[in-house]
C-alpha cells in the first residue's frame, strides 16, 4: 500500500466514524424526509457517507448492497496494512483478528438478507465495528 492510498483510507475510516457519531438517534430519524445537502460546515463526502449509514440502519437490504461492501473493503485495506493479512486469501486470519461482530459484518461469504425489508444494523453496531477496524493499527 502506498502512502498516498494509507492516507486516503485513513480519510475514509475518520469520515465514515464522524458520519456513524453524527448521526441522530434512531428514534430521530424516523418520519424524516428531507434532504442533506453538503455545506461549509459538512463535506460532500461526509454527507454521502451519512446518507449511506442512514439507509443501512433503514433496511438491511441496503446495508448489504451498499454499506457491506464499503466496510470490506475498508477492512480488507486495513487487515493488508497493519497484520499483512489478504481478507480474500486469508478468512480465517482475519476472523481471528476482529472482532466477531466486525467479521460477521465484512466476511467475504456474507449471506444475502432473508428478509430484504428487515431493519439493518444498529448504529452502536456499526461505531463498534468502526472503532475495531480503527485499532488494527495500534493492536
Amino acid at each position: 500500500m502506498t502512502a498516498a492510498e494509507a492516507g486516503a483510507l485513513a480519510v475514509g475510516a475518520v469520515a465514515a466514524v464522524a458520519a456513524v457519531r453524527a448521526m441522530p438517534a434512531p428514534a430521530a430519524l424516523r418520519g424524516r424526509r428531507r434532504v442533506e445537502r453538503p455545506g461549509p460546515a459538512m463535506p460532500a463526502e461526509l454527507v454521502a457517507y451519512r446518507r449511506m449509514l442512514r439507509m443501512a440502519v433503514s433496511s438491511e437490504s441496503e446495508a448489504h448492497h451498499r454499506l457491506v461492501p464499503t466496510m470490506r473493503d475498508l477492512a480488507a485495506q486495513r487487515l493488508a496494512a497493519y497484520r499483512r493479512i489478504d481478507l480474500a486469501r486469508e478468512p480465517e486470519a482475519a476472523r481471528r483478528a476482529l472482532a466477531p461482530e466486525t467479521w460477521e459484518l465484512v466476511r467475504p461469504d456474507r449471506p444475502a438478507p432473508a428478509d430484504r425489508h428487515s431493519r439493518g444494523p444498529r448504529l452502536a453496531q456499526l461505531e463498534a465495528a468502526i472503532a475495531d477496524l480503527e485499532q488494527l493499527s495500534g493492536r
